[in-house]
């Protein structure tokens, strides 16, 4: 299958904010149901960020929250996310979502758990892609956030207490609606969210089925 083409879908909700969701299905259909866990990146750079479409400026820190928001990748490691500020004041926001397939049960998820799309264990620098237009295309300069996918479930599942895997001592952490509502608390609180004028959300695979779901929500 090969690349569709965009969907655009305006939220209207907030008065104050322009909110876009944008899905890019640039990945085989499948990818958004399963993803073998040998398939899975060992290191989120081999995820190749820096492709995205958009993207700019140097390769950020990763920003970890804190274990008291509750938010965590499926091994139990902190979620975080990277934030890249925009170099002109600019009031244009874009939250970038990483795809990566789901996983269905405890053993995939357990795989899953240590490779770079459950674990924070495995996440290096990276850099954040701007979706939002400007005249003559893609705006180069935004405030820029990328959720790197820790969950397994398009930041759609959450249960407070460890889950036990079957045959086995280990446990998983199922947090990922957590770690999208901590990651926007976390950007109104310190980065100057509540001041945008225009929000883009936007993701591929996984990621873009996440816009779907949760476009709303973050409008909200």
């Amino acid at each position: 299958l090969g690349p569709l083409p965009l969907h655009f879908s305006t939220i209207t909700k907030s008065p104050a904010m322009r909110v876009a969701a944008l899905f890019c299905a640039v990945a085989p259909a499948q990818d958004l149901f399963l993803a073998a866990p040998e398939a899975a990146p060992a290191r989120l750079d081999q995820a190749a960020p820096e492709a995205m479409v958009g993207a700019a400026g140097k390769a950020v820190n990763l920003t970890l929250l804190d274990a008291s928001t509750g938010a965590a990748c499926l091994d139990g490691s902190p979620y975080g996310f990277y934030f890249v500020k925009s170099t002109t004041g600019s009031k244009k926001w874009t939250i970038n979502i990483q795809g990566g397939g789901w996983c269905y049960d405890e053993e995939g998820c357990l795989g899953r758990a240590g490779t770079a799309l459950g674990s924070s264990k495995f996440w290096g620098p990276s850099t954040c892609g701007c979706m939002n237009t400007a005249e003559d295309g893609l705006d180069p300069d935004c405030n820029c956030i990328f959720m790197p996918y820790g969950d397994g479930a398009s930041f759609s599942g959450y249960r407070e207490d460890p889950w036990p895997v079957p045959g086995s001592e280990a446990v998983l952490h199922f947090r990922g609606l957590r770690n999208l509502d901590a990651t926007l608390e976390y950007a109104r609180e310190h980065l100057g969210l509540t001041g945008a004028a225009e929000l883009v959300v936007t993701g591929t695979s996984a990621g873009g089925l996440s816009t779907f779901l949760h476009a709303d929500r973050i409008a909200e």
